[in-house]
């Protein structure tokens, strides 16, 4: 296993080098473009999609899709009504081990069909194998879109919450839990023209993760096998590091809730208003997973303590992950070593790189974890 000061020594070496590969780029705010060019649709059949002047021509419903590393995340594209345009979609969570009729993914669906010049709303549909697929969600637009006009489309998945936004300006916001995972995501069409496709992971809390890891999904991207290897990862990482956290969580806010329950009902048995009014705000904070507020800025002594209670058993369930993540990191880049090896070998040294640049941003994002949580590691064993 490597050690913790070797991760420490190897920080940034060969980084710049992960920010910009074939040609891609990923902005201060986490987005990169993907689609972009013609050698990034090498892996496509032609007739599914090109590049038409300064558009990407999508055809044929099974969708031009990447890896997306994580579940949590959004997707965004500029959409052209152009005069042919048939069912334009952005899917976003597709399953990465099924067939067109076995994956289960989400996705936002125009449907406009052949001749069909004026478009008054879209559909987000939750597909699931073996199941009729379903409308969970409608977005009404404040004006109807005809040929020739555009609309920029965002379209995000954190958590159970997926949201929407056009033009800029939130939409749609829904919860749905029957797709938690991440696997691919990309756009899919009958017939449809887009542009300035863009993705980026967000954490739980809706935030841009860094703009290391946003650069990963462009590796993955380029190299099939690191995408392969990537996917397995993302597996083994959901299993032992994301499930047992969000359950350890929402187990812990169960138990703060009911804590808060008892302390309602005391405080509303005391005629203490003032107390029972700042209780039920935390409650409905806490069912709205609405950040903690600071220790100065609460004023109700018995908050004061239920949160501190909280905030221990919070920060104990953080270091369980961050030990857990540190944990799938180290034995993915063990992975990563292997195929580092296997493909300088076979003189693919291109794919020997972009391996490489992925154990950098492998190591640079355990740093960001902090010296504390390799600390607490390596103590564990």
């Amino acid at each position: 296993m490597m050690k913790a000061s070797r991760w420490l020594l190897v920080f940034g070496l060969l980084f710049s080098a992960a920010f910009h590969t074939y040609g891609q780029s990923t902005d201060l705010e986490g987005w990169t473009t993907i689609l972009g060019g013609a050698h990034e649709l090498e892996a496509f059949p032609t007739q599914q999609v090109e590049i038409d002047k300064e558009f990407l021509h999508v055809r044929s419903g099974a969708g031009v899709l990447v890896p997306q590393p994580s579940p949590n995340g959004a997707i965004r594209a500029r959409f052209h009504f152009l005069t042919g345009t048939t069912f334009p979609q952005l899917r976003i969570r597709r399953s990465a081990d099924g067939g067109t009729d076995e994956a289960a993914y989400y996705n936002l669906i125009m449907f406009i069909r052949d001749g069909q010049s004026e478009l008054k709303k879209f559909d987000i549909m939750k597909i699931i194998p073996k199941q009729q697929g379903k409308v969970i969600g409608t977005v009404h637009l404040p004006q109807s879109l005809r040929i020739g006009d555009q609309m920029d489309i965002e379209f995000s998945a954190v958590g159970n919450r997926l949201q929407i936004s056009v033009d800029g300006k939130p939409s749609l916001e829904i919860q749905d839990d029957a797709i938690p995972t991440s696997g691919y995501w990309g756009p899919a069409a009958g017939n449809a023209w887009f542009s300035n496709i863009q993705v980026r992971s967000l954490t739980l809390d809706g935030k841009p993760t860094s703009a290391v890891a946003s650069a990963l999904q462009v590796m993955v991207a380029k190299y099939p096998k690191l995408a392969e290897l990537h996917a397995a990862y993302e597996v083994v990482r959901q299993r032992n590091v994301e499930v047992p956290y969000q359950e350890g969580v929402k187990a812990l806010n169960a138990h703060y809730q009911a804590a808060l329950d008892r302390s309602l009902a005391e405080a509303t048995q005391a005629s203490k208003l003032d107390d029972a009014l700042a209780i039920r705000d935390e409650k409905k904070r806490v069912e709205e997973n609405k950040p903690i507020p600071s220790a100065a800025a609460l004023g109700v002594t018995v908050l004061k303590s239920l949160q501190a209670t909280y905030r221990s058993s919070l920060q104990r369930l953080a270091e369980a992950r961050d030990q857990a993540e540190i944990s799938t990191l180290m034995t993915y880049d063990r992975t990563l070593e292997t195929a580092l090896n296997e493909r300088t070998q076979a003189a693919d040294l291109e794919g020997a790189l972009l391996v490489k640049q992925m154990r950098v941003l492998l190591q640079s994002g355990i740093e960001k974890m902090g010296r504390n949580a390799i600390y607490r590691f390596e103590q564990t064993k």
